[in-house]
């Protein structure tokens, strides 16, 4: 039974499915009967408790009543002088106060809380019992999210859309694709040597950066040299979206977006264009070093970074 649409967007925990919906719902419906049937178990118990200490005081009182009656008795003068009954009486005396003295303990037991409370412990055992059975049905029962992110169903489903339905599947089949909302990774094959001039750690890319309710901001994470079996060995570099941009990193999933790749200068700097930087000079020097160039046209300044199209120059520093 699958209790969602496709694309829904799920929290980590979200039940999505349920393998043996009937089957479920059935350990359901007899667990709450179970839960009822306890309620009035716990109640029959209370009240059988109660009715036991009151026969239990009815016994006590018959049997003082009694004894009481057979001391008068033995003190009465016809009695008290015919050996013969007073030794019958002082026997049924005897055998009485025996009886009241296992009664009374009988009623202290019964007037303990901790009789009652073992014996309603034992049926709230035997009902844990059974939720805890239940409660492991359910749990291999239902397809729950294990992190947040986009379910993409692979198996038929109605049209029109319904929610909830039910659909059959065979072993092994697949039946859904999870992907991941809380991690997107952006990758690049470093084709350009100019991302092996500078310090990687310090690159970022920016995709739809004209558009800032769309943009995705990357920051870079590691090289990997190969990244499946079917790539060439051009390094890709791997950038990690940050946590803020996961969900418009979501829609770009699947797609080859245009990036825009920068790199973090260490100090503020002039970004000078090539082009420009070219016009100033003669056909000779424009075989000198981008350094010895920067040198020569502003004496002090520094060459921070090269980029496609411009430099990152530092302005001398003023004593």
């Amino acid at each position: 039974q699958v209790n969602v649409t496709n694309k829904t967007h799920l929290k980590k925990g979200d039940v999505w499915a349920i393998k043996s919906p009937k089957k479920l719902e059935f350990s359901k419906k007899t667990l709450a009967l179970e839960k009822e049937k306890l309620k009035q178990s716990i109640q029959d118990v209370q009240l059988d408790h109660l009715d036991k200490i009151s026969t239990q005081e009815e016994k006590l009182a018959s049997l003082k009543n009694e004894l009481k009656k057979l001391q008068i008795a033995s003190q009465e003068p016809d009695i008290s002088t015919n050996q013969r009954i007073q030794s019958a009486l002082t026997k049924s005396i005897k055998k009485i106060k025996e009886q009241l003295s296992r009664n009374q303990k009988r009623l202290e037991t019964l007037t303990n809380e901790a009789t009652l409370k073992n014996n309603i412990s034992r049926l709230n055992l035997e009902f844990q019992q059974k939720e805890s059975r239940h409660q492991i049905l359910q749990k291999s029962s239902e397809l729950t999210a294990p992190f947040d992110c986009t379910l993409n169903l692979e198996i038929p489903q109605p049209d029109p859309p319904k929610i909830p339905f039910l659909s059959w599947v065979s072993p092994g089949m697949n039946i859904a694709t999870l992907s991941n909302n809380s991690r997107f990774e952006i990758s690049i094959q470093a084709i350009n040597p100019i991302l092996f001039q500078v310090n990687k750690h310090t690159l970022f890319i920016t995709i739809n950066g004209h558009r800032p309710d769309l943009a995705v901001h990357a920051n870079y994470l590691r090289t990997v040299q190969k990244l499946n079996k079917l790539s060439d060995n051009t390094p890709t570099l791997i950038f990690q979206v940050e946590k803020q941009d996961s969900l418009k990193a979501q829609e770009l999933s699947n797609s080859q977006p245009l990036a825009q790749i920068y790199t973090k200068l260490p100090s503020n700097c002039h970004i000078v264009p090539k082009a420009k930087l070219l016009s100033y000079l003669d056909q000779e020097e424009e075989q000198s070093s981008w350094s010895a160039t920067i040198e020569k046209l502003w004496p002090g300044s520094k060459l921070i970074a090269i980029g496609k199209r411009s430099l990152a120059v530092q302005a001398p520093k003023h004593p």
